[in-house]
């Protein structure tokens, strides 16, 4: 059978930039599978001749294509660079996928053009071109039993770190055993042998994985668990989600970052909380109740942890403001916010949001403007991963997202008091008001099928922190 002379089914339409991401690398369980379609597709359907380099490349594209059409029903596409030119960011994690030169990619691209098993949609100057399968390669690949249960996460080594060139390399298994490494392992085990559901899709194994990156070679700096598709999630959606068919519940740590910087000095937040009240009231907003006020001091103030330096502080906070709000938040803007709060008092610009949060938070002063996200992360890790272990050592699954955790309902209880308990048990510190550390997420109930599934799809292929932007406001100037 020639593939050039297959009927070909070019039954819908480009989509939206939400269903399109840069080609990614996938691992695959049953190597013989995946060199049958190959060595097929090339003996039928290109004009090419194979050698090792291209069958690889070609390997890679078949994976990255297969997967993202059966995650997004034939909607989404991947992002791929054809002359050198082009290459940027981009272009060199590509090279790292394909594993072959722009001019060798292209002679590929082309001759899967050709043989009409892709379509493609160039893209402008110095923009990546649009691919995706068509319905011939997709029946080519089912035809040889490529499924989305055989694949697996390209690496399996669960700990990691960046290296000076900013990449991702595996940590020596000696530091990695300290920093939980069999913990690790036997967490993903046992989540790849649950059922996780959101709605009515279940999610493969390779969607589950956790890995723990850490910013230096020592251990010392971040070390968060990174990967799974529940931390794409949306919140909202979130609550759809079951664990071997039963309804979850969300636990969330409340102020983590400021809640761990107050211990490592010594104070109690709750107590603090207690007597004068939540770390993010400023005088602007002393006796408001308007959501958006708290949500700009509580990003300010977490901000003033994470930056290098006041500028960058401002900056962030700036940048913040004048994004896009979803709409399950409300429907009135934090820039708007903010200039209905020059009128009603006097607030001026960011970096007077910033002076009350010192004043109001001078008991972790030092902690400001010097970077301090590395190593509180690397606290609030400790803290996540000790939760984790005493559940897996349970054998009951349990889903992280970073200082939040989703349960079966029935373990809510316990999974609140192991939270504080190792909370305590890292910090070396007893809280006045145990019931301030914690908090239940409320759930969201009436999303439609179609716009859960349609919100799902768009966290499947995107790869990092990226919200889905078909179902938020815009905003309508700036403030600052």
């Amino acid at each position: 059978m020639n593939c050039m002379d297959e009927p070909q089914d070019m039954h819908y339409e480009w989509f939206h930039e939400s269903f399109s991401r840069p080609i990614f690398k996938h691992a695959y369980s049953q190597k013989e599978s995946l060199e049958s379609i190959t060595r097929y597709i090339f003996d039928n359907c290109l004009t090419i001749n194979i050698n090792k380099k291209n069958q690889y490349a070609l390997s890679a594209l078949i994976l990255d294509l297969y997967l993202i059409d059966q995650l997004t029903r034939s909607l989404g596409t991947i992002g791929i660079f054809t002359s050198n030119g082009s290459l940027s960011a981009n272009g060199s994690m590509q090279y790292q996928v394909i594993q072959c030169s722009s001019a060798s990619f292209s002679r590929l691209i082309n001759a899967l053009e050709d043989a009409k098993l892709i379509e493609r949609k160039m893209g402008a100057k110095g923009h990546s071109t649009k691919i995706r399968a068509s319905k011939a390669l997709i029946d080519i690949s089912t035809k040889f039993n490529l499924t989305l249960d055989n694949y697996i996460y390209p690496s399996p080594f669960p700990i990691l770190y960046k290296d000076s060139d900013d990449n991702k390399v595996n940590m020596p298994k000696k530091t990695a055993k300290a920093l939980g490494l069999e913990a690790i392992g036997k967490y993903n085990k046992l989540l790849c042998q649950t059922n996780i559901t959101v709605g009515s899709n279940s999610l493969y194994a390779f969607e589950k994985i956790s890995k723990r990156q850490f910013s230096d070679k020592d251990g010392e700096c971040n070390g968060r668990l990174y990967g799974p598709i529940w931390q794409r999630l949306p919140k909202v959606l979130r609550s759809y989600i079951k664990i071997n068919g039963n309804s979850t519940v969300e636990i969330d740590i409340k102020s983590t970052h400021p809640l761990i910087a107050y211990a490592l000095n010594g104070h109690d937040l709750t107590a603090y909380v207690k007597k004068s009240g939540s770390p993010y009231h400023i005088k602007f907003w002393q006796d408001s109740d308007n959501q958006y006020d708290r949500m700009i001091s509580k990003h300010s103030l977490l901000v003033m942890l994470n930056a290098s330096s006041e500028s960058e502080a401002v900056k962030a906070i700036t940048k913040h403001i004048n994004q896009e709000v979803d709409l399950a938040t409300g429907e009135r803007f934090l820039n708007q916010r903010m200039v209905e709060l020059k009128a009603e008092s006097g607030l001026n610009n960011v970096k007077e949001v910033l002076e009350c949060l010192v004043l109001r938070n001078s008991a972790i002063r030092d902690h400001m403007f010097v970077g301090a996200w590395a190593y509180l992360n690397r606290i609030e890790s400790d803290i996540c991963l000790n939760v984790i272990k005493y559940f897996a050592e349970k054998n009951i699954a349990i889903l992280t997202v970073h200082d939040s955790f989703i349960i079966e309902e029935r373990c809510k209880e316990e999974l609140e008091r192991v939270i504080v308990q190792e909370i305590q048990n890292v910090l070396k510190i007893k809280y006045d008001d145990k019931s301030q550390i914690v908090s239940e997420e409320p759930k969201h109930e009436g999303m439609t099928k179609e716009l859960l599934n349609k919100r799902l799809v768009a966290s499947r292929v995107v790869k990092g922190k990226t919200d889905y932007r078909n179902d938020k406001l815009r905003f309508i100037g700036s403030m600052v």
